[in-house]
Formats: C-alpha cells, structure tokens, sequence
C-alpha cells in the first residue's frame, strides 16, 4: 500500500512538473526591482544643452544632487523658471512591472502635477498621479514617492508633468526610479 501511494505522489509531482514548461503553465518567478532612468525621450525645455549643466542629461542615473537643496548644475531645470509648463520623458533599460515612481526634487519642489507610465504592449500611456502643485512645500529637497496598485502591464517610461508657472522659480529635478517587479 505504501508503495502504490509513494508511487502515486512521484507521478503527480513529475506530471506538475512537466505541464510548467508547457505554454500558459510555466511558472515565473517575480524579482523585485528599482532603477533609474537611463534615456531621454522627449522634454519641453532645458536649462542648457546636453550633456551640459542643467541639461535633461543630468537627470539620468542615480542622484548626484540629493540630498542637497539648492540650485545645483547637477539637476535638470528649466530653459525659463516661470515661463511655461514643463514635461520630462524618461526611458528605463528594464520593463517591468510598475507599482512605484519616485521623483527627486532639489530646487523648488512641489510643481509635479502628473506622472504617466508607458504600456509597452501598446504604447499606451497611462495615468498613475494628477494632483495640484504644492505651493507649500519646505524649500528643501525631497523624493516625491508616488505609489499605486502594480500594473497589469510591463513598464519601459515614464512622463512627469510640471506646473513650472505655480511655484516660483525654477523646479530642478535630479533624478526619477521606478520601482516594482519583473519576471525572471
């Protein structure tokens, strides 16, 4: 008895086995991850040209500016301080899974107003924060963490609305990750 029902779980087991390679069975094992952005797509203006201070080139990577406060040349700003709403968009080396964009603001925080992730299944853009500038903010530098539900979809950037005309001066940002999972 206790063979027929050893050799009742063997089979079970290398049967389960076998189905995960087949198409709509495998099993994939989900890896946190979080990098930063590592090209530019599309901006509305910047201070400078790239690879140049304050150029969309310096918002690539890690940050360099935080945690310091202050108009750095590490930071991307602005051609102008005031003079229109700005936009950054942002490509990542790894589509992923998104459930997190984080903003490093260094210079007048508060003007992000939107942020959009890209379905690479469509190219699609899609929602995850509208909210009003923060007129309010303490003069000092700050991550802008914005969390929601994991997407359905993988991830490959990012674009970041800025209300430059709504706080005064200009917005600088050192750098922008996304967080979330992929599949291994």
């Amino acid at each position: 008895m206790k063979t027929i029902s050893f050799l009742s779980i063997l089979l079970s087991t290398l049967f389960f086995y076998s189905c995960t390679n087949l198409p709509g069975f495998n099993i994939e094992e989900e890896k946190s991850l979080t990098q930063f952005a590592d090209g530019i797509i599309d901006f509305s203006s910047e201070y400078s040209a790239a690879p140049g201070p304050w150029s969309t080139f310096v918002v690539l990577g890690a940050p360099d500016t935080y945690p310091d406060y202050g108009d750095k040349l590490t930071a991307w700003a602005s051609k102008t301080a005031d003079g229109q709403d700005e936009f950054l968009t942002l490509a990542f080396d790894t589509a992923q899974y998104v459930n997190n964009v984080s903003i490093y603001e260094t210079f007048n925080p508060g003007a992000v107003t939107g942020v959009s992730v890209r379905n690479t299944d469509n190219g699609s853009w899609v929602p995850v924060y509208t909210g009003a500038a923060e007129r309010r903010v303490p003069r000092m530098a700050r991550i802008k963490e914005i969390s929601f539900p994991k997407t359905s979809f993988l991830v490959d950037a990012v674009k970041i609305n800025i209300a430059s005309r709504q706080v005064s001066g200009w917005n600088e940002i050192d750098a922008v990750s996304i967080s979330g999972f992929y599949k291994d």
